[in-house]
């Protein structure tokens, strides 16, 4: 079981009444759901990685020989990725066969839960990947692979490192892209200096503007934050919780929002 809490009381109580329904032994958390955990307590850190995940990704769709593992992608997605992913593209794309599907959403799910759990920099190419999840072609299936490539490339620099000295003090960003087809929504969440929640998704409504997907976003991004600053207030030992901050790159969202105060 994951968790500390200074009311070392009210730890024992949580564990003694666990343990009468349930078998479970207590110690220092290793991994959880692949996501491997290091604790160094006396510099104050947690750091949270998913490289065994990684790696058995790559192991699996990822040849020892092949292209793809000589010389990796240098970002997770690029621009034809996200015309293969229109929805004019994917309307002309031929009716995949069952092998070819199951292939793709194998791949693709792996992806996902690398992307959700530790590889924010690849949520928007995973999400656009899952777009085409009814309707894959060998091409959009190389392109999800160069995904997990650039996963795998780079899995030694993507680690969290939460810290005792950053403080439990929430903030965020928010972005949005404008596309003619609808706007997708990204945002990170932060606590104690390293990232907690992310998402890249498809705005569920029309927007005109840059500025009014950025608002979109934002307001999107918020209701994550409000999530977390509740738990942080239920979990917490009653001191207040501080004011998060937001921040946005869209001048005139900004504008809108300080004419609206």
């Amino acid at each position: 079981m994951a968790g500390e809490h200074p009311r070392l009381e009210l730890m024992n109580e949580l564990q003694s009444e666990y343990q009468k329904k349930y078998k479970a032994d207590f110690g220092v958390l290793t991994s959880f759901l692949g996501v491997n955990v290091e604790r160094d307590q006396q510099a104050g850190t947690v750091k949270t990685h998913q490289k065994r995940a990684v790696e058995s990704l790559a192991e699996k769709w990822l040849p020892e020989d092949s292209a793809l593992r000589k010389a990796p992608p240098d970002r997770p997605c690029d621009e034809i990725l996200q015309t293969l992913t229109s929805p004019m593209a994917l309307v002309t794309n031929p009716e995949p066969s069952d092998e070819l599907r199951k292939e793709y959403w194998s791949c693709l799910g792996g992806a996902m839960y690398v992307a959700n759990g530790s590889r924010s920099d690849c949520l928007h190419a995973v999400g656009l990947c899952s777009r085409a999840a009814q309707r894959p072609t060998r091409e959009l299936l190389e392109r999800l692979k160069g995904t997990v490539a650039f996963m795998w490339a780079t899995r030694e620099d993507y680690v969290c490192e939460y810290s005792a000295e950053a403080g439990l003090t929430l903030s965020a960003c928010s972005d949005a892209s404008h596309e003619s087809y609808g706007a997708t929504t990204g945002f990170v969440v932060y606590l104690a200096g390293a990232r907690v929640s992310a998402a890249s998704k498809r705005q569920r409504c029309v927007t005109d503007s840059v500025c009014y997907a950025e608002i979109v976003a934002a307001s999107t991004c918020v209701a994550e934050m409000m999530y977390h600053l509740l738990l942080m207030e239920e979990l917490g030992d009653g001191s207040p919780i501080e004011p998060a901050a937001l921040f946005v790159d869209n001048l005139a969202a900004i504008q809108i929002y300080l004419r609206i105060q």
